[in-house]
């Protein structure tokens, strides 16, 4: 089997989220609601969740190296305890102002990678109030990065010729 030749984006996001103590979750937030329903995800842990991108865009340059802009979208939520959806704005808010505290420095971890070609990001990060049944609060983290793994069109050969 073909190995990559530099960290992938999901082991990158993994590698940073658990460097922070959270969990990482792959799935949208729909899912991660699930999951805290069947009772696989610890609902006392700040939760890191990965979305596949939609979306990739490549750009080869003259050499054959690719440089690949990924729509990132991932999301930092916590679940409050709360026996019902009637939340006060004052008292969420310390656990959503943690969340961004949180993205932004994930975002700065993850610009600081080698893989990452363009260091200036514009980053989103939308507010997660109250999803779902299960009461999770944080923020999302939209951001397109520029990253270069390494990677020339060969990639493909090399793994089919192992």
């Amino acid at each position: 089997m073909y190995t990559f030749p530099k960290m992938s984006i999901i082991n990158l996001s993994k590698s940073i989220a658990e460097s922070m103590g959270m969990e990482i979750y792959q799935g949208t937030l729909n899912e991660l609601n699930v999951d805290f329903d069947a009772g696989n995800i610890d609902v006392n842990k700040w939760v890191f969740g990965f979305v596949s991108p939609p979306n990739i865009e490549d750009e080869t340059s003259e050499d054959g190296d690719i440089t690949t802009t990924y729509p990132y979208t991932a999301y930092i939520v916590k679940r409050l305890p709360n026996p019902t959806n009637e939340y006060r704005t004052a008292d969420v808010q310390p656990t959503i102002d943690a969340a961004l505290l949180k993205a932004r420095y994930f975002t700065h971890k993850f610009t600081e990678d080698d893989s990452v070609t363009n260091k200036t990001v514009k980053a989103k990060y939308p507010t997660i109030y109250g999803h779902f049944d299960l009461h999770l609060f944080g923020v999302g983290i939209d951001v397109e990065f520029e990253v270069n793994e390494g990677f020339t069109g060969c990639e493909y050969l090399n793994s089919i010729n192992q």
